[in-house]
């Protein structure tokens, strides 16, 4: 249903005495949370993971461990979801963002992922909705030289399929 949901929930009015935090999502954004997380899973053929738990405020504290098989609900409201999995021994990280490629994404992306990680990722990957090889190469490798001095590397693929991936094969 497309639909602008926006009108109705001004009109509504919250009890603000209530200590609870209130998460809408829409099905937009529970449609990005699937995909990503089925897109991950079928990469990961039966692979642990975790989902990864950034510093948001005061959500995870310093002595938490930062990973979980938990979704946090806070990340419910986010366009971004992070994984946190072993690649050849070696913990890396993978950032799934509700966001079509362009320059200035994926510079806010690869901050992220830098930010989020604390330097612990020996590989770095970022998914976004609209990346084509083929069309995006080179402001991709033009971003990633900014952060050529970083210890990780940085792969971005997109986790939409589209018919034009069977060119790649």
């Amino acid at each position: 249903m497309d639909k602008d949901i926006k009108p109705a929930l001004s009109r509504i009015q919250l009890d603000l005495s209530s200590n609870c935090p209130l998460y809408l999502v829409d099905m937009a954004r529970a449609s990005f949370i699937k995909e990503a997380i089925s897109h991950f899973r079928s990469i990961k053929q039966g692979q642990q993971y975790h989902f990864y738990y950034p510093k948001l405020g005061n959500v995870v504290a310093n002595a938490d461990e930062r990973y979980g098989d938990l979704l946090p609900i806070e990340l419910l409201a986010s366009d971004l979801i992070p994984f946190r999995f072993m690649l050849e021994e070696k913990p890396s990280l993978c950032l799934y963002a509700k966001q079509a490629f362009s320059e200035e994404s994926l510079k806010k992306l690869c901050s992220l992922a830098f930010d989020f990680a604390d330097a612990w990722p020996q590989d770095i990957f970022i998914g976004l909705e609209s990346y084509h090889p083929a069309d995006d190469k080179q402001v991709k490798d033009a971003v990633l030289m900014a952060f050529r001095e970083r210890k990780a590397s940085i792969k971005v693929f997109c986790y939409k399929d589209s018919v034009l991936d069977l060119l790649e094969c």
